[in-house]
């Protein structure tokens, strides 16, 4: 008899040794699921009293009115059309009224993925499962929580029936710009009941669930549009909808609610996110938490800022105050749909005080005194211009960040160097690419721009003495239970000496020389501004000022959506938001500050010869007998002493005394 191969001996081994693990595995995962489903409790009350939101709080501790309680609007799932229902169920889980809570195959797939990609990327979560993650379980990624997941699923179907957990699921589901429940989104976006939407809006809302922030109808159309025709074509091909139906539907614009004033541009909002970013959390993730977040919103000053605002209906405007003491953010709105505040937009000018001029005195390679020529400048083929394009010839550093002179500009950042430059930009939280380091960073063009607090930190520095900090909205966070999980610690880092931030600071408070800042003389108080206007291709895109007392920094910003969009009549300079931010001054009570700038001991006043400064171009400490001017100057970088008389001289008259005493002594 031929005995087997030792080949086929070790397959069959193999095959046999495969086939236990199998079993094996089948067993032990059976009696784990076996031991969690009878270890696992189902609260159906949590489910259906479940009070997703988040609750805000004032720097006071008192509840903000934006704080969200989705247990508000509810909906009855027998109200809504059946198209409503289809749209989720065609794109969510198609199978969701034949199956028991879960799909076995779906699952299995899942994990497969999962294995291959060397993580927990795919959740395959059915209606059912999608519902008790929402409402009993925690947010974290685990094999453990699925599991529970799965085995709370299938006890929910034994114990709700399908339209009940619909209902359930639709009034819990989260879409986007704190709206969680179909009725608080179909009023928030379209402004119609839940039951009123039509197949177009059903399929959009449907579609956003998926990620709100992606698929949000208010600030991505062109994406929302597309996951919408997704919805729908699925709907067609599962005979959901008719070919009619869907052509209708389909070829409908998306029109959300004309709210200048919603949520998508308001301090909640803005401090929702800024708490994602801090635990690392999806937004569905942290509305699931019931988290508490503690801000330093200052209810009277945000109410002033929302009431200035509420002027500005015709143009894309955002403001922001900033308690510079502890560099939190304490009152901030926008207008429009677009989302501001951490859209980044061209600076323009409102660099040329952080980026240029403040790195040049910290390094003594200028003072504001410094005399400098305004002229045609090409420098590699880079020939900036003036706004006006005009030159004024021979002027000083003073003149010309009060005027905003570009030319001036460059040519101080060439004495600094273009890598000192980024080495500064980046103490200041700002983060240029390698195509920002040419010479048109002094005019602040930076490729991927900046957003309103990265442009703002660095003026309340220079109200600080060069101490430099990031913004923020957020004082602390606690979870659901009351535990602290986050609790703001404000590090800073010295970018410049408090003599140079000082220099600056006395260059930008209003002048004559200045007229753009001008406009804030008439407050009374002592400040300090900037402004900044940016253009594309001759059309104003940026309309900035900045302006900072002792305590406060205020900033104010106008805009279009992008460069093919022209301001609105009357929107041509940047003293549009120089009068937005004196508005706002002159209604709010607690802006109008009685601090002062107070110059440091290391900053000293110097007489400064007139006719060496108008005749030579040079810095010489003047005589007692001469005109002069007055300038400040780090007492590390003063001007040059007058010059001595020559030493020759001194020489030949002493030779000349000698030979003089000499003679009187051979004569007696």
């Amino acid at each position: 008899m031929k005995q087997p191969s030792k080949a086929k001996k070790v397959l069959k081994i193999t095959i046999l040794s495969l086939f236990i693990v199998l079993v094996a595995g089948i067993f032990v995962v059976g009696g784990m699921f076996f031991y969690l489903y009878n270890t696992t409790h189902l609260d159906i009350n949590a489910i259906s009293q479940n009070n997703l939101g988040v609750s805000i709080y004032d720097n006071s501790g008192k509840t903000l009115s934006q704080s969200v309680n989705s247990s508000k609007r509810l909906v009855d799932v027998n109200e809504l059309p059946q198209y409503v229902l289809d749209a989720f169920t065609s794109i969510e889980d198609k199978n969701f009224y034949t199956h028991n809570g879960i799909e076995p195959y779906r699952i299995a797939k899942a994990m497969l993925v999962n294995i291959i990609n060397k993580d927990k990327v795919q959740g395959a979560s059915t209606i059912t499962q999608q519902l008790i993650k929402n409402t009993l379980l925690s947010a974290e990624k685990t094999y453990s929580r699925k599991a529970k997941e799965i085995v709370l699923a299938l006890k929910l179907e034994n114990n709700m029936s399908k339209d009940q957990i619909m209902q359930e699921y639709l009034n819990t589901i989260y879409f986007g710009e704190n709206c969680y429940g179909i009725e608080n989104a179909s009023e928030h976006y379209f402004g119609v009941r839940a039951k009123n939407l039509t197949l177009s809006q059903a399929a959009t809302l449907a579609g956003m669930i998926n990620a709100p922030s992606i698929y949000s109808p208010t600030n991505a159309k062109d994406k929302t549009m597309s996951r919408r025709n997704l919805v729908l074509k699925t709907m067609l091909a599962l005979k959901k909808i008719s070919q009619d139906e869907y052509n209708e539907a389909i070829s409908q614009d998306l029109v959300v609610l004309d709210n200048p004033h919603n949520f998508v541009n308001s301090y909640t909002r803005a401090s929702i996110i800024e708490t994602c970013d801090i635990l690392d959390l999806t937004e569905k993730e942290f509305i699931r938490g019931q988290y508490k977040i503690y801000t330093y919103i200052d209810p009277e000053i945000q109410t002033s800022l929302e009431s200035n605002l509420s002027k500005y209906d015709d143009v894309l405007a955002q403001q922001m105050v900033v308690d510079n003491e502890n560099y939190s953010i304490v009152a901030y709105c926008g207008t429009g749909a677009l989302p501001l505040f951490y859209a980044k937009r061209q600076p323009a000018s409102l660099v040329k005080p952080t980026l240029v001029y403040l790195p040049c005195f910290e390094e003594n390679l200028l003072s504001p005194a410094t005399p400098i020529l305004d002229e045609e400048l090409n420098i590699d083929g880079y020939a900036p211009q003036n706004y006006n394009k005009q030159f004024v010839g021979w002027t000083n550093v003073r003149n010309s960040l009060q005027k905003s002179l570009n030319i001036p500009s460059v040519k101080a950042l060439s004495y600094l160097t273009l890598d000192k430059a980024k080495t500064y930009a980046d103490k200041m939280g700002i983060k240029l690419d390698s195509e920002d380091m040419n010479m048109s960073l002094a005019l602040g063009s930076i490729k991927n721009g900046v957003t309103i607090s990265q442009i703002t930190a660095p003026y309340i520095m220079l109200a600080n003495g060069g101490e430099f900090s990031t913004l923020s909205m957020v004082k602390r966070i606690e979870d659901k239970n009351g535990k602290i999980v986050y609790e703001r610690k404000t590090t800073t880092q010295k970018v410049a000496s408090e003599d140079s931030a000082y220099l600056v600071t006395d260059i930008l408070k209003p002048n004559a020389n200045s007229p753009t800042t001008s406009t804030l003389s008439s407050l009374g108080i002592d400040i300090a501004s900037k402004t900044g206007t940016a253009s594309i291709d001759g059309h104003l895109t940026d309309l900035w000022n900045v302006a900072y007392t002792p305590q406060y920094t205020i900033t104010s910003w106008l805009g279009t959506e992008n460069s093919n969009t022209d301001f609105a009549e009357g929107y041509n300079s940047s003293t549009k938001a120089t009068i937005l931010t004196k508005q706002l001054i002159e209604n709010t009570k607690k802006l109008k500050t009685t601090a002062t700038f107070t110059q440091p001991q290391s900053v000293v006043s110097i007489e400064i010869s007139n006719s060496q400064y108008i005749d030579n171009h040079r810095l010489i400490q003047a005589t007692d007998d001469e005109k002069s001017i007055t300038e400040i100057f780090r007492a590390s970088n003063l001007p040059d002493l007058p010059e001595p008389e020559p030493k020759i001289d001194t020489i030949e008259i002493v030779e000349q005394k000698a030979k003089t005493k000499k003679k009187r002594w051979w004569f007696i």
